[in-house]
């Protein structure tokens, strides 16, 4: 394979003595390029947004759980070049192209309507995806506090609506009974810790990179 690549490809393999200094383009050119960019750099502007943890937000490209052609497709929807409705019309520029979503016909179809603002998609994916975050969290707090010992695909996993041991109770999806009148008295998990005589409500919530401090605000 080297000894063909005879100029086919920029590397020129078969040259021994090709000289590639200066073509090389840095980690930081790259960056730089991608700031500069109109569509693809929204991404890269809400990575470095102050709330956001950068290094948390990109762990999953370093785990090497995903097949290529998931991971190409996640990176393909970061770079906003998905064929929604929304980039029909306004990047290729089809005029034919009516932008409403094809779901709830109520506002443009964007990435971000997709991900998180259809009302149509409330109570089946997006449902579906917070319980699927609730369910793996639930599982890493069950092994934490030894209320489970083993370890389960986070696909399979069905979490017990209580675990208990003699220190630490978990709960799951259970309404909290309360002397006042609280409409939202539902946490998606409750860790009682039982020496410390301490409880810990966790909701959880999957929102858009621009929505995060409105939902941390909401929640609390």
């Amino acid at each position: 394979m080297v000894l063909a690549d005879k100029s086919l490809t920029p590397l020129n393999l078969a040259n021994e003595n090709v000289n590639l200094q200066g073509k090389l383009i840095t980690d930081a050119s790259k960056e730089l390029r991608l700031s500069e960019k109109t569509l693809h750099k929204r991404h890269y502007d809400e990575l470095h947004k102050g709330h956001v943890d950068i290094k948390a937000s990109n762990r999953w490209l370093n785990n090497g759980e995903l097949f290529g052609e998931t991971e190409g497709f996640m990176l393909a929807i970061q770079d906003r070049v998905i064929a929604t409705k929304n980039y029909k019309k306004y990047i290729i520029q089809d005029a034919t192209v009516n932008d409403q979503c094809r779901k709830c016909s109520v506002r443009g179809e964007t990435i971000e309507h997709i991900i998180s603002g259809c009302q149509s998609l409330c109570q089946t994916d997006y449902l579906y995806r917070h319980n699927q975050v609730a369910n793996i969290i639930h599982q890493k707090l069950a092994i934490k506090y030894n209320l489970i010992d083993t370890h389960t695909p986070y696909y399979k996993y069905k979490p017990e609506k209580v675990l208990d041991s003699k220190d630490y109770k978990l709960y799951y999806d259970r309404t909290v009974i309360t002397d006042q009148t609280i409409h939202h008295n539902r946490p998606d998990l409750i860790i009682i810790d039982k020496k410390k005589q301490e409880t810990t409500l966790i909701d959880v919530a999957v929102p858009m990179c621009h929505n995060v401090e409105t939902t941390w605000k909401k929640k609390n």
